[in-house]
């Protein structure tokens, strides 16, 4: 190709560079990033968002991006992880609301035996005791840091836990964040059941 051949080409694809912004321009295509929102319009874009829209994205079995980068990213949830791996963060959370749900158990919510152990692990939670494999049950930790609701699946399949957190802006509150959670756990199946621990006093101060 001699030298005038390539000034045109080069010239030819500098003008249809310009038409290509010119049409993107004119078409009012804008993408935006949360960055650019206040936490007003944050909220307002997540107000009727179900509890797993929340999160960008999820990733299965992320045993990779965990040697890679150590920690769970904003806004993603990790899923089919170890309990082992949650533990770490729950001993740091402050805040928390505490659900376990009847998956395996099958206990009767009337059953003074399951009243029990309800109560067995209320205490359990409130005196810093955060080895949450022993549950009978599943167990959802909904917990809050500075700036992020975390969530915690602990799955009595001590492999199959989920672990996620999302910028506060997405969400009015704590209880916001749980309740989104119960709404989608009770339309997923109608006969799904949860038991309420409550609020829980955390160990560390964040």
């Amino acid at each position: 190709m001699n030298k005038i051949k390539g000034e045109k080409l080069i010239k030819k694809l500098k003008d249809e560079i310009h038409e290509l912004k010119m049409f993107i321009d004119s078409s009012c295509l804008y993408f935006y990033t949360e960055d650019e929102l206040t936490p007003e319009q944050i909220k307002e874009e997540y107000k009727d968002t179900n509890f797993h829209d929340l999160f960008n994205d999820s990733e299965e079995y992320p045993y990779d991006k965990i040697r890679k980068c150590g920690g769970v990213p904003r806004n993603v949830c990790y899923e089919y992880i170890g309990h082992s791996f949650l533990e770490g963060y729950i001993w740091m959370m402050n805040k928390m609301n505490v659900i376990i749900l009847n998956r395996y158990s099958n206990l009767d919510d009337n059953d003074a035996e399951f009243e029990s152990i309800i109560e067995e692990w209320k205490n359990k939670m409130n005196n810093d005791f955060r080895d949450v494999s022993d549950c009978p049950d599943d167990m959802i930790i909904f917990a809050e840091t500075d700036e992020d609701y975390w969530y915690f699946w602990n799955d009595k399949d001590c492999s199959d836990c989920c672990i996620g957190h999302i910028d506060k802006n997405r969400c009015e509150s704590l209880d916001d964040f749980r309740q989104r959670f119960i709404n989608w756990w009770v339309k997923e199946e109608p006969y799904n059941k949860y038991y309420d621990l409550g609020k829980i006093s955390g160990i560390y101060k964040l």
